[in-house]
């Protein structure tokens, strides 16, 4: 007998799609090469080490939030677990990753407020520390310098900060604080506006996203600030509460930035800009079908991707993704998404032709 849904996936994985650049007309096309589903259950998000080698972490999972994948041979190569012991991780907050090194992996985890250095295997090596337990993240940026925030202290939004020997020093050479730009304003009474996707990019220049607003900067290590010139805008919500910090309300303000990356001429941007539709009607129906968990994570996914000229920082080509993602990842000649369909989240790669 036929089985029709294997061939339904072969045929989905020859499709070629080419979507309208609606600023040039240039066609991009995207060639989906392989769905990843093994090992893949509910990540935030995963880091592209090499072809087919990637990290994920996947909170709701104790034994493994931190995953090194064989995507290839559909192979877990190591993982780390949840705790506060050498190299383990808490099940909560942002984990900032980056390879520093061709055999050493930097992972910052918001939860635990210190980073973990790992070898190409993800054996743990050291840890790293910050001076001031005010970090709450921190990206290696070279062997001197980390870019890092402390948005519940002197209202700074983030800062470039001395490294020496694997330890955070708590004077930065350089941050912006929120009450010396206009647009950052809100962050002076609502810190938890300060949230977004972080990327250290070629020459050492990082790009800062927020969740819940238009703005993109990038800071070089000298400490020049610019931003990119987002096609869109939406102001940083103000949002107040008598009853402390409170994070912005999904269904009143549209997610912005989901994710970043970058090669060396451009930046990608996963954009969002939906706002999650909590109306009564709609959440009856999604109760009565049960598909109300489906409908909350598809509103955290997108398929909107902006391509940046680093040069310009301006806008040079837009696509689109066939299926909702969180998180987009660009290596070399691939595109990998993390991405939702059918009730579940897959790793895709793309022949990323550009």
């Amino acid at each position: 007998m036929i089985d029709i849904f294997a061939m339904m996936k072969y045929i989905f994985v020859l499709i070629v799609l080419f979507v309208v650049d609606p600023f040039n007309g240039y066609s991009q096309e995207l060639k989906l090469l392989a769905s990843y589903e093994e090992h893949i259950y509910s990540p935030t998000t995963f880091y592209v080490l090499a072809e087919d080698t990637i990290l994920t972490v996947e909170l709701g999972n104790k034994e493994a939030v931190l995953n090194l994948l064989d995507l290839k041979n559909n192979k877990v190569i190591n993982s780390q677990r949840a705790g506060m012991g050498p190299g383990e991780l808490a099940q909560n907050g942002m984990k900032y990753i980056t390879k520093i090194s061709k055999d050493s992996i930097w992972v910052w985890d918001d939860g635990l407020r210190r980073g973990m250095l790992y070898d190409q295997e993800l054996n743990y090596i050291t840890d790293i520390k910050a001076e001031d337990h005010a970090i709450n993240a921190a990206l290696y940026v070279n062997d001197s310098t980390v870019i890092a925030k402390k948005p519940y202290e002197n209202h700074s939004v983030v800062g470039l900060y001395p490294l020496d020997k694997l330890r955070i020093k708590s004077i930065p050479y350089y941050h912006i604080a929120s009450y010396v730009y206009k647009s950052f304003n809100p962050f002076f009474r609502n810190p938890l506006l300060n949230q977004g996707p972080m990327l250290v990019g070629s020459k050492e220049t990082v790009y800062i996203g927020f969740d819940f607003g238009s703005t993109v900067l990038s800071i070089d290590p000298n400490g020049s600030v610019d931003t990119l010139s987002t096609p869109y805008f939406f102001p940083f919500p103000k949002v107040t509460s008598n009853s402390g910090y409170m994070a912005p309300d999904h269904a009143k303000s549209p997610l912005t930035t989901l994710s970043l990356s970058g090669d060396a001429e451009s930046i990608y941007l996963l954009f969002s800009g939906e706002k999650f539709d909590d109306s009564p009607f709609k959440n009856l129906g999604r109760v009565i079908t049960g598909k109300i968990a489906d409908a909350i994570e598809e509103s955290e996914n997108a398929k909107q991707v902006f391509i940046f000229d680093k040069k310009s920082r301006k806008v040079i080509n837009s696509f689109n993704l066939p299926v909702q993602s969180k998180v987009i990842q660009v290596y070399k000649d691939f595109l990998y998404t993390l991405s939702y369909q059918q009730g579940k989240y897959v790793i895709l790669k793309f022949d990323f032709i550009r």
